[in-house]
């Protein structure tokens, strides 16, 4: 009996994406968000992902479909809590329907972000 067309036996596996290249799209995504000041690594600069020659502050990627951590330091314009929901809403486009831990690292006052 053969296969049923369509069902691709031949068909490759999606290549699996490196930490790294995770941890670049979603630090891009979060910074894009307009209460993120900038990204931070926590108290002890534990939120990173390590890549070759190099660490990725703010945003903790172990691997596909694995949780992730982002910190942040956000703006006082709008509330705490209803920005964390849509930073993960923002986080889950890049990653999936994955565990989105956010950390409040800081805030700054309101008004227009200076990022540098």
């Amino acid at each position: 009996m053969s296969a049923p067309s369509g069902t691709g036996t031949n068909v490759p596996a999606p290549t699996p994406r490196a930490p790294q290249d995770i941890a670049a799209a979603l630090r891009r995504a979060i910074l894009d968000h307009p209460a993120v000041r900038r990204l931070d690594g926590g108290t002890f600069g534990v939120i990173a992902t390590y890549a070759p020659g190099q660490r990725l502050i703010g945003v903790r990627v172990i691997g596909e479909n694995q949780p992730v951590e982002i910190g942040v330091v956000l703006g006082l314009d709008r509330p705490l809590p209803e920005v964390a929901d849509e930073l993960r809403t923002v986080a889950r486009r890049v990653v999936g329907d994955v565990r989105v831990d956010v950390t409040v690292c800081d805030v700054t006052p309101p008004g227009p972000s200076v990022r540098s």
